[in-house]
């Protein structure tokens, strides 16, 4: 393996790189774990270290903590999500709402995958095709 060739930018993992989901949609995420990433989970399981340590954290709390990670560190933007044929502007509230809703268990799992495709964030990686049609 050359890894010269599997370098992953700190840039693209924390800024993150537009997917393509269908004709119309696109979600820009960044990579699990990225340096903000992991910042944000050790702040926020901080008040729960202990209960952790115990065994006694409850998995409705690391859910939370989770969704809310994700929400602000990994789905950093959309364009073309669409409720009830409305296009939704993105926020962090909205996203949220959307992971940890239980009638959409495929939305999280989506953004999870992709969020660990390492060959999204290379340094190599086109982030964006269209910018390269325009040239």
């Amino acid at each position: 393996m050359d890894l010269g060739t599997t370098k992953v930018s700190v840039e693209k993992s924390t800024d993150g790189v537009w997917v393509d989901i269908d004709e119309k949609t696109k979600l820009k995420i960044a990579r699990f774990l990225n340096p903000k990433h992991r910042a944000y989970v050790n702040r926020a399981m901080d008040p729960y270290k202990r209960a952790s340590r115990i065994g006694q954290l409850d998995d409705a709390t690391t859910d939370k903590v989770e969704i809310e990670a994700i929400a602000n560190c990994i789905l950093i933007d959309w364009k073309g999500i669409t409720e009830n044929g409305e296009e939704v502007k993105y926020s962090v509230k909205k996203a949220i709402a959307y992971l940890s809703d239980p009638s959409l268990p495929h939305f999280i799992s989506m953004v999870r995958e992709l969020s660990n495709e390492m060959a999204l964030f290379h340094e190599d990686t086109v982030q964006d095709a269209s910018t390269n049609l325009k040239k």
